[in-house]
């Protein structure tokens, strides 16, 4: 057992890094845009979180661009998780 876990240390300090992250950014700005509402919402809500490319593809090209640093690969995985944070986050203040 403590081999597994040993192993599994990389997965999941990236785990929860990525989750702090992107906890952190989408939850702030879901907040913001669903209590306020209006300009504030439709600026928030603009090109970061619309983006047509998939979260895995963006993730390979920024991946490529900064270089295989296990903080490096985490900040890229928190970001791209973000959008949907951001979402889950701003529905329950908007209804």
């Amino acid at each position: 057992m403590s081999r597994v876990i040993y192993g599994a240390r990389v997965s999941l300090i990236v785990g929860f890094g990525a989750m702090a992250i992107g906890l952190a950014l989408g939850g702030v700005l879901g907040m913001i845009a669903g209590y306020r509402r209006g300009t504030v919402d439709t600026v928030v809500n603009r090109p970061p979180t619309c983006s047509g490319l998939p979260g895995s593809r963006g993730g390979h090209r920024h991946r490529d661009l900064l270089g295989h640093q296990l903080w490096k690969i985490t900040i890229v995985i928190g970001v791209a998780s973000a959008p949907l944070i951001f979402r889950i986050i701003r529905a329950p203040p908007l209804s």
